[in-house]
C-alpha cells in the first residue's frame, strides 16, 4: 500500500468465511489425517474475552485500491500445510 500512495486502514485477509470448527475439519482433510472433531457454540467454550457471533473482515477497500482480488483461505490454508 505504501507503493501505491495509498493511507488508511486497509484489512487484508484470505477470501471466504468460516468457523473455528470448519477451520479445522479443513486441516486435518488436507493434512489427511483422521480424527474425529466435535463442534461446539461459542457459549460453551471457556473464554474469558466474550466473542461476538461473525467477525470478518472486508477487503473490499484493499481489492480496490490494489486492483488484484484476495485468494479463497482455503487455497492459502493449502499452500501453508504443504
Amino acid at each position: 500500500m505504501v507503493d501505491l500512495k495509498k493511507e488508511g486502514i486497509y484489512h487484508v485477509v484470505n477470501n471466504g468465511a468460516c468457523s473455528w470448527y470448519e477451520f479445522a475439519i479443513e486441516v486435518l482433510k488436507i493434512s489427511r489425517i483422521k480424527k474425529e472433531i466435535t463442534p461446539i457454540k461459542t457459549e460453551e467454550s471457556d473464554r474469558a474475552a466474550k466473542r461476538p457471533k461473525m467477525s470478518m473482515l472486508c477487503c473490499d477497500k484493499y481489492v480496490e485500491a490494489a486492483g488484484e482480488p484476495v485468494r479463497h483461505w482455503k487455497d492459502a490454508l493449502e499452500e501453508y500445510l504443504k
